[in-house]
């Protein structure tokens, strides 16, 4: 859980909620299956300014009792040398 955390910005402030409040919603809805599938698929990237780029994707997710497949965008930047997500939208969830 910590790596996959540490791939969010200092400065990403997720919508409706302090940060502390979403890692922590982060850390029980991810650890609390027996397992869990993402698949990726549709990904494009494009790079407005040399160092951001933005990422569209629809992603599959499932575990057991729960499956959906949303579309999401995410603005990615360029920190020390490591992509960071700086923005994160679930744009249509479908259950």
């Amino acid at each position: 859980m910590d790596a996959y955390l540490a791939y969010y910005d200092a400065e990403f402030a997720p919508e409706g909620m302090t940060r502390e409040a979403w890692e922590t919603e982060r850390r029980n809805r991810l650890s609390r299956p027996a397992w869990i599938r993402i698949e990726l698929e549709d990904v494009s990237v494009q790079a407005p300014v040399a160092d951001a780029v933005q990422v569209t994707l629809r992603q599959r997710y499932a575990s057991p009792g729960y499956k959906d497949i949303t579309l999401k965008s995410l603005t990615l930047a360029l920190r020390d040398g490591i992509w960071m997500i700086t923005n994160e939208a679930n744009i249509k969830v479908q259950r």
